[in-house]
Formats: C-alpha cells, sequence, structure tokens
C-alpha cells in the first residue's frame, strides 16, 4: 500500500532525523511484512457474502443477455418493413417467454427483456408510435437495430468477471449473481482480539470514580476491525500491571490471527509492553514512527501472531489505525492490495507546522477551487487526545516531516478515512 503521490516530500523518509524512528513508508512496509495472507476458506451462501473477500474468482456461466432481447416496450420489426406507413402488430412477446415469430410486414408488440422475435432486427420506443386500430403508425424513421440487448455484450461464458482478492460490496454481489453463482468460495474472517490496558480506563456508561475514564479505544478499534471483515474474539481492558498484560498477551497469541493493543506502548514509568514483549520472547519490527499523532506505534511478532500495538489517546489511535491498521487487516483478510488512496487537495487556509515528523492532521472538504481541485480545511494543530477533531473531517492531510507550514491554495496530499 502506498500512501505517497507524486508530490515531494522528501521528509517523509526521515528514519534518522528523528530519533531514529521509522518513516511512515518504512513502518509500514515492515508492519506488512510479519502478517501472513490468510490461507482459510470456506464457501458462503451468494445472499451472506457481502463483505467478505474472495478466495477464487467468479466465472460468467453464461452469456449475458443470453439472447438478444428488447431493451425497452416498443415494437419489434424489420428495418426494411420501417418505409411503410403503418404496419399490423401480429403479436405480443413477452419476457419469459421463447422468442416468437415475426411475419415480414408486421410489427410485434414488445416489452422490455422480452426475446427478440425471430426475424426481427430493430425495436422502436412505443413513444415512437401511434396505435391506429390493429396497427401502428410510425411517427418518425428508427435507426437499424435501436433498442436492442444484443447477445452477450455484457459478459460471455467463461469470461473472469470479479478477481480472488475483491472484498464484496452490493454491486459486486450483484455481478455475481448475474454470472450464476449460488455461493462463493471466500476467505475466512480472520481472528482478531483487542487489547486496552490503562489504570484509569472502566467500561463505557460506567460509574465513573475521582481519576477514571470511559474506554474509548475499546469500543472503537473492535468497530474498525469488525467493519473491516474480521471476527472480533475479545475486547480486554486491563490495569497497568505488567503479569496480568504478559499472561493475557501469551493467551491471545495463541488464538488469534491478530492483535491490537492500545496502551502501554510509550517509554512512562508505567508503560510496559515493551518489557512485556521482552518477556514473552516477541520479535518487535516497529518501535516508533517518526509521525503525529502515533509516534510510540509498536508492531510485533508473538509466536508469529501479530500485534499492532496502538497508542492510548484516542485520535492517535485513530490516525495510526487509519494508516497502518487498515493496510495490515487488508492483507490478514486475503484482499487485494491496495493501490494509493491519496489524493491531491488544495488547503483552504495556512497551516503551521514543527518540522521533525511527518504529520496526519484532520482535514474535512469544504468544496472545489476554481482548477477542480478539493479544498480541505484543518484545524490550527492535531491534539492526539481529541478524537472530536476526526468527528467533522472527512481524512488527513499530510505536512511533510521537513516543512514549517502549508500556504494557503498549496497542494497536499489527502488520506480520506475508511
Amino acid at each position: 500500500m502506498t500512501l505517497f503521490g507524486s508530490i515531494s516530500s522528501p521528509g517523509c523518509g526521515c528514519d534518522a532525523a528523528h530519533d531514529k524512528l521509522a518513516s511512515v513508508p518504512t513502518a509500514l512496509t515492515r508492519a506488512l511484512a510479519c502478517v501472513p495472507p490468510q490461507p482459510r476458506t470456506e464457501s458462503v451462501p451468494l445472499h451472506l457474502a457481502a463483505g467478505r473477500v474472495l478466495a477464487a474468482p467468479v466465472l460468467a456461466q453464461t452469456d449475458m443477455p443470453r439472447f438478444d432481447c428488447a431493451a425497452m416496450d416498443g415494437y419489434a420489426l424489420r428495418f426494411s418493413d420501417a418505409p411503410a406507413v403503418t404496419l399490423p402488430v401480429s403479436g405480443i412477446a413477452a419476457a419469459g417467454q421463447p422468442p416468437a415469430t415475426l411475419h415480414p410486414g408486421t410489427a410485434m408488440r414488445i416489452f422490455t427483456g422480452a426475446p427478440l422475435p425471430q426475424g426481427a432486427d430493430t425495436v422502436v420506443m412505443q413513444e415512437s408510435t401511434k396505435e391506429a386500430g390493429n396497427a401502428i403508425a410510425l411517427l418518425r424513421a428508427p435507426v437499424r437495430g435501436s433498442h436492442i440487448r444484443l447477445r452477450g455484450e455484457d459478459q460471455h461464458a467463461s469470461d473472469e468477471l470479479i478477481a480472488a482478492g475483491r472484498r464484496l460490496d452490493a454491486l459486486a454481489i450483484g455481478i455475481c449473481a448475474g454470472a450464476g453463482a449460488r455461493e462463493l468460495q471466500v476467505f475466512q474472517r480472520p481472528r482478531v482480539s483487542v487489547m486496552v490496558s490503562g489504570d484509569e480506563l472502566i467500561t463505557p456508561g460506567g460509574p465513573l470514580a475521582a481519576g477514571t475514564i470511559w474506554d474509548v479505544n475499546g469500543p472503537m478499534i473492535s468497530a474498525a476491525l469488525t467493519a473491516a471483515g474480521c471476527e472480533v474474539l475479545d475486547l480486554i481492558r486491563l490495569p497497568d500491571q505488567p503479569d496480568l498484560l504478559r499472561a493475557a498477551l501469551f493467551k491471545l497469541a495463541r488464538r488469534n490471527d491478530m492483535i491490537v493493543t492500545s496502551g502501554g506502548a510509550s517509554i512512562g514509568d508505567r508503560d510496559y509492553l515493551a518489557d512485556v514483549l521482552g518477556d514473552l520472547g516477541a520479535e518487535r519490527h516497529v518501535t516508533g514512527i517518526a509521525v503525529k499523532p502515533g509516534k510510540p506505534t509498536v508492531v510485533a511478532t508473538i509466536s508469529g501472531t501479530p500485534l499492532l500495538a496502538l497508542p492510548g489517546n484516542p485520535l492517535a489511535a485513530f490516525t495510526i489505525w487509519q494508516i497502518f491498521g487498515r493496510a495490515m487487516i487488508a492483507r490478514l483478510t486475503g484482499a487485494q492490495s491496495e493501490t494509493s488512496a491519496c489524493r491531491h487537495v488544495r488547503i483552504a487556509s495556512p497551516l503551521r507546522h514543527l518540522p521533525g515528523r511527518c504529520e496526519f492532521r484532520p482535514a474535512h472538504i469544504v468544496g472545489y477551487g476554481p482548477d477542480g481541485l478539493e479544498c480541505a480545511v484543518c484545524p490550527d494543530a492535531t491534539h492526539s487526545a481529541r478524537l472530536s477533531q476526526a468527528q467533522a473531517a472527512d481524512g488527513f492531510v499530510l505536512l511533510p516531516a521537513d516543512c514549517e507550514g502549508l500556504s494557503q491554495n498549496d497542494l497536499a496530499e489527502f488520506l480520506p478515512f475508511q
């Protein structure tokens, strides 16, 4: 997955520039490398396949349309008979019936989807005719072959209609139905658990004692995982106690395809994740990223199970999920490798930025500039604990690590939320 497009952003490759933190592209490459593709597949009924990822391509079982048919209500005729002032109506062709036979010098009433009568080569729409007893008068000259859907013009038998790796939406389900698929071979949903840590965290809606807060990241990340096609096995909240964290991760690594954690990944006195991972013999692939927000992100594997450790601040957790989490899960679910989701926008008002780390700042699309590019507005600064900054946003604007800001109407990379 490539996050950066054609805008030159040398500051994004700032591995050595900020305490040897990995750049976003480098960290993403390392993170994806430790996620094994999903090997398990299953067959599911077509109507239950929405949101799943195809494990095998869908091939057309027949031509579509299966026969030449009317594209609208009207009259089927021979084009060579069109110069006649009136044509007698010799019958009716309806959908679901076998093809009728059109007698020379006549027209046949035909309805949308009905097989084209044998001998007919043109359909005149109803609005271009006038009834005259048991005949029709043509109000305008028809075009040869008009208003006919030809056999196979949409698909031919054995055509590959959808490739393996496609996440199935409503349109894809419709295409599969048109291909004649009753069941689809899909990748099984990966099993993922979420663990959040913090002495201050309690279940949302629970009574708040002094110094406590409701857990935001647990439900938010669980919802994101579910939307991405995962089966969320656990949502665990633990206090900042190394023994509990160690025991929980040991168990989760053995029953999940991936683990997502939140909190405890920084370098404070009560941030124990690094020590716990060391005790478990985990292999660490990313230990901090030169990005704002989300610097203390960690990617590791425990007994071969990938772990994404998100920051504890909600906006930082949401940002890292958008950049790293969804890409890792796409690979885990068997989805096709994503191409760049970024696009270019114009900055509606000046932005300041402290050089050192690249920044993904929440941005709201407010319209279009004279050149047709979208215009985005951003807050004056990013606050990693303020999830409300993302509520009105449509995505992130990238501020390169080496820039001191962007001027009004400058081009910027924009990564939409998903």
